[in-house]
């Protein structure tokens, strides 16, 4: 078994170690680059480092946070970024400059976008093949996203529930081939994960283990939602065993043992490491006010610091050498203008295009 941090909820609730909390001089500096830049809300391709320059001082605490996701936790809490004292434009707008300082932003969807609303669009039922569960209110399963970092900015809370739920599949993983050793063969077993709308070698699918590779390479994933859905786009059918040993891990993931518990306020940016951790969401009620529901934005990037990743996720992320340019939806159409953001943010950050 990987030999990460062997972290549970207690420890995280003993450190704030973790936590990074925004000087008043960074906040005000935001706030005023946000406002300058806000006519270019809707066009966010066109803020670079040249429009949204912080000082060294201010960008320091958004690089040391994507750093410290690397190691320990797997996960970092940035307190005080400006919410209430900026409007929604000019919110996206502060969220997108300051990625500028972290990594390189990749695709979330078929349609390409690379800086996400994560709020409620009343879509009924996520389960379904290619249904994403960011643009409804219902409780996810325990899943990763496709980038070496995920990035929620948290706007607007919801009037009850929208608990962010974190936890360490390694701990877990290790607790339960404890009870069972057989459960190894469990976590390697090849599941067909869905690739949620878009082909890689003309295929919708892919095979992958929970578990894979050894040392700085080990890697966790799961998603029992794109596992279903993929047995059906593969012609699978998975075996019963298999699939409630899946549900025996999520139910061990959402419990106290192992799950800690974040309620995102106004301000807050949450950074998970994909590899390292798994996450998940409460089921939420929205607020009247159509400016005071639920709102976050949500940025999937990749970092220098990042690890390498074993063989089998190359299909999913593309590439698997460390510090390289990977993850997100590819084989889609996107802004021509992409590519050269891509390579800007490589050259200023020095990441392997």
């Amino acid at each position: 078994m990987p030999e990460f941090l062997n972290w549970v909820p207690s420890d995280l609730d003993s450190s704030d170690d973790w936590i990074i909390r925004l000087s008043e001089t960074v906040v005000d500096e935001i706030i005023d680059l946000a406002r300058r830049n806000a006519h270019l809300s809707e066009d966010i391709l066109s803020i670079g480092r040249e429009q949204f320059t912080l000082s060294p001082d201010a960008a320091d605490p958004f690089r040391q946070a994507v750093g410290s996701t690397q190691r320990d936790f797997g996960a970092c809490l940035i307190k005080g970024f400006p919410a209430r004292a900026l409007s929604e434009a000019e919110f996206k707008v502060a969220v997108w400059g300051v990625g500028l300082y972290m990594g390189v932003a990749r695709p979330q969807n078929v349609a390409g976008d690379i800086l996400t609303d994560v709020r409620d669009s009343g879509s009924a039922n996520y389960r379904v093949l290619n249904g994403r569960g960011y643009n409804t209110k219902s409780e996810l399963d325990f899943h990763i996203d496709s980038g070496d970092v995920v990035l929620l900015f948290c706007r607007r809370e919801a009037k009850s529930g929208g608990q962010s739920l974190v936890a360490n599949p390694f701990s877990i993983a290790r607790y339960l081939c404890e009870r069972k050793p057989e459960y190894e063969g469990f976590l390697r077993y090849e599941y067909p994960f869905s690739l949620g709308g878009y082909q890689v070698d003309g295929r919708d699918f892919y095979l992958s283990p929970l578990l894979d590779g050894n040392g700085d390479r080990a890697a966790f994933r799961i998603n029992i939602k794109n596992i279903k859905n993929g047995a059906v786009q593969a012609g699978i059918e998975l075996p019963a065993d298999y699939l409630n040993f899946l549900y025996e891990f999520q139910e061990l993931a959402g419990s106290p043992r192992f799950c800690y518990r974040m309620h995102l306020e106004e301000g807050d940016i949450q950074i998970l490491n994909n590899f390292r951790t798994i996450h998940s969401r409460t089921a939420f009620e929205d607020h009247e006010s159509p400016d005071e529901k639920r709102h976050l934005l949500r940025l999937w990037l990749c970092l220098k610091e990042s690890q390498p990743l074993p063989e089998s996720w190359l299909p999913s992320f593309g590439r698997i050498e460390a510090g390289t340019v990977r993850g997100g939806f590819r084989n889609i159409e996107l802004d021509s203008r992409f590519e050269s953001y891509v390579r800007s943010q490589c050259q200023e950050l020095g990441i392997a295009v």
